[in-house]
């Protein structure tokens, strides 16, 4: 076995760096073939490196990490692309002052690198390096866990990713044709099994031969597979199963493997069985038989006969037509060019393609109407647009007063005429109250609005808001309690009592209550984020008070 010795250079170089509050630095290792040298002896704790002429190869360390405080791992790989060479001799070196820190004597070990076709070797070494405060003394912090390789999950996950891609194809469950079908035989509590293959959760189960199954009598049972992929790293895995007559879902043993449960069958107490199974096909059958060719043009359906050829026809909402060739007989239908078609009339013309109109009114029954261009009747979609007297259908249909009350209103100031008034309402208004002030500035729609506004509204509550009606400010305030951030200091949102309509303008706060003298450095605020929430920051697990105004 390999001889390892920590030399008493690298025990003084140590020293010296503590002692200079540097750090420990191993970053090289060296390998080299020393003729004769005894591989089984330990190395002297006072050897350093060998002749330069002995020296093969020197490689920087890939990894450093940490197994403990006290100890430290460093790791170099040699790639396919390294060699050829031998050695029986390696150290683990600080490469600026070439000190070697640990020796070791191996047997001869070769390096081969790719070569011709010929597949290369790839060499793994790692140097433990165990003394008190080693992780701090050099820096290295980081586990060697991160980094190394476990091959174990890598190749668990292998079979795992296989199961994954198979569930993809086939689902939860199934199974190929008769595989584990259960059938009854001629022996009362004996049922035959048959051979196949299944697909459960993924993994490929398979019964070799047909099997017997012995069951009990006088009682309902579900018969299941219970199916795992078992083995060992070093050996061959593969899917092993057993019967269960037991009702119990997918679970991992005691040993870490996943079983996977599926019922196959159930029997009833008089020995009627009753199959469970999940049945289909395998997918290059499913492929070679489902799916149509296009370079065989639909030829497929042909083949299927009349009936495949019609279901098809239905599926594709073809009707009768698509079997029918083009002609003017009966069972044959029109080409686009047919005159039947072209000398038809065109519902899009709206009868603009009608030759002699006068001649079409006669013969759909118009009578007089017929000889007239013009029918002469409103059209309802002019609005009374077409009346040709507006004034006299007025009086016609008695709703002239109603018209001549309703033009007397003035549309700029809303002020009203009227008979009633002997006029203006503001100057029967001013003739009434001869003190009065003169009115005819105020009977109007615009004083109206000024002076009889919406009222402001606003919700007086804590957490509460004021709109006022004419220029649509909104004020906006509340208090965030200390409790609402963890441990009394931080930042959240909080969403304001309402949302500003078009826009939040600013946003302030400060502790909510007075604080002792001198204490004006808590972080206590608030900003606006958007027009529905303002971000509010706590401190010393004091409320924050804040107010937000916009519109």
């Amino acid at each position: 076995m390999p001889q390892t010795t920590v030399t008493s250079s690298f025990n003084r170089y140590k020293a010296q760096e503590a002692a200079g509050g540097r750090r420990v630095v191993l970053d090289e290792f060296v390998f080299a073939s020393i003729p004769g040298l005894d591989v089984n002896a330990l190395p002297a704790e006072d050897e350093t490196l060998p002749d330069a002429k002995y020296i093969v190869h020197r490689q920087a360390v890939d990894r450093a990490g940490m197994v403990n405080a006290d100890t430290v791992t460093y790791t170099i790989t040699m790639p396919t692309t390294v060699g050829d060479f031998s050695f029986n001799w390696m150290a683990l070196i600080n490469r600026e002052s070439g000190t070697p820190a640990v020796i070791t004597y191996l047997q001869p070990q070769q390096k081969i690198k790719n070569a011709n076709g010929v597949q290369g070797n790839v060499l793994t070494y790692s140097e433990h390096m165990r003394y008190t405060g080693a992780s701090t003394l050099t820096g290295i912090t980081t586990p060697v866990s991160t980094w190394q390789i476990d091959f174990t999950a890598r190749l668990h996950g292998m079979d795992e990713a296989t199961r994954r891609v198979a569930f993809d194809l086939y689902g939860s469950a199934l199974f190929f044709e008769d595989a584990f079908k259960v059938t009854a035989t001629t022996v009362a509590g004996e049922a035959e099994i048959m051979p196949g293959t299944a697909y459960l959760r993924g993994l490929r189960t398979e019964l070799e031969t047909q099997a017997t199954l012995t069951y009990e009598l006088g009682k309902e049972q579900i018969i299941s597979i219970d199916s795992a992929l078992t083995g060992s790293l070093t050996g061959d895995n593969r899917t092993a199963f057993t019967l269960i007559n037991r009702v119990t879902g997918d679970y991992t043993d005691s040993l870490g493997f996943r079983h996977y449960v599926e019922p196959v069958a159930r029997i009833a107490p008089d020995g009627t069985i009753t199959d469970l199974r999940k049945t289909g096909a395998k997918v290059h059958t499913v492929l070679e038989g489902t799916f149509l060719e296009k370079d065989k043009n639909l030829s497929e359906i042909a083949g299927n006969g009349a009936a495949a050829q019609q279901e098809a026809r239905k599926n594709l909402d073809l009707g009768d037509s698509a079997t029918r060739n083009v002609g003017q007989t009966a069972g044959t239908v029109a080409a686009g060019d047919d005159n039947r078609i072209t000398g038809a009339m065109q519902k899009e013309q709206n009868g603009a393609d009608i030759p002699d109109k006068a001649a079409f009114r006669r013969a759909i029954g118009l009578g007089a109407l017929a000889e007239s261009d013009s029918i002469g009747a409103l059209m309802k979609d002019q609005n009374g647009a077409d009346i040709p007297d507006k004034a006299a259908f007025i009086r016609n249909v008695g709703m002239a007063d109603t018209v001549k009350k309703a033009d007397h209103i003035h549309a700029a100031t809303g002020d009203v005429y009227g008979t009633e008034w002997g006029g203006w309402l503001s100057s029967y208004i001013a003739r009434q109250i001869p003190s009065a002030p003169d009115l005819r500035g105020y009977a109007t729609s615009e004083w109206v609005s000024r002076y009889f506004a919406n009222k402001s509204t606003a919700s007086l509550a804590g957490n509460g808001w004021f709109r006022e009606a004419s220029t649509g400010l909104i004020i906006q305030w509340g208090t965030t309690p200390g409790g609402a951030y963890p441990g009394g200091s931080g930042t959240l949102n909080v969403s304001l009592p309402i949302t500003f309509p078009h826009s939040g303008l600013w946003a302030l706060g400060y502790v909510a209550g007075a604080l002792w003298y001198g204490n004006d450095d808590w972080s206590n605020s608030a900003g606006l984020v958007n027009n529905s929430t303002i971000s509010v920051t706590l401190d010393h697990g004091w409320s924050t008070a804040w107010i937000a105004i916009g519109y």
